[in-house]
């Protein structure tokens, strides 16, 4: 009971802390969880984003399962069943429901933003290894 309470609170903090103007949604972890670099659990981890974090929200895959995100300075990718945003006043796990009328893009994943986001890890250079056929 009280983990959904320490949720809700994160969330409705971050809302309030958030600019005005920011353009994209904010976010919660609702566990600790893997930011990867790219949306599956094949990618390799960027690191690990704590529990009741507050995540800058980019855009979702176009079934909404994956959440491109920024925390702490680093972009990656965060299954959505693992963030919550508010919804008509309540804290809502993102879904393929909620996502278009929180105004979350659809976005894609692709080579140009390994490179833009990735060039500095050990793993790099190996995006072929990663990414399906």
């Amino acid at each position: 009971m009280l983990k959904p309470i320490l949720i809700a609170l994160s969330l409705l903090i971050a809302l309030a802390a958030a600019p005005a103007s920011a353009s994209e949604p904010v976010s919660v972890a609702t566990a600790d969880v893997n930011l990867r670099a790219g949306p599956g659990t094949q990618y390799p981890i960027v690191t690990t984003i704590p529990y009741g974090s507050s995540v800058s929200l980019y855009g979702c895959t176009a079934g909404v399962t994956w959440c491109d995100v920024g925390w702490a300075g680093e972009r990656g990718w965060v299954a959505a069943t693992y963030l919550q945003a508010v919804y008509a006043g309540t804290p809502v796990v993102v879904n393929a429901v909620v996502a278009p009328r929180l105004g979350i893009r659809v976005v894609a994943f692709n080579h140009a933003y390994w490179v833009r986001h990735y060039s500095t890890f050990p793993w790099y250079r190996r995006w072929s290894i990663y990414v399906s056929p």
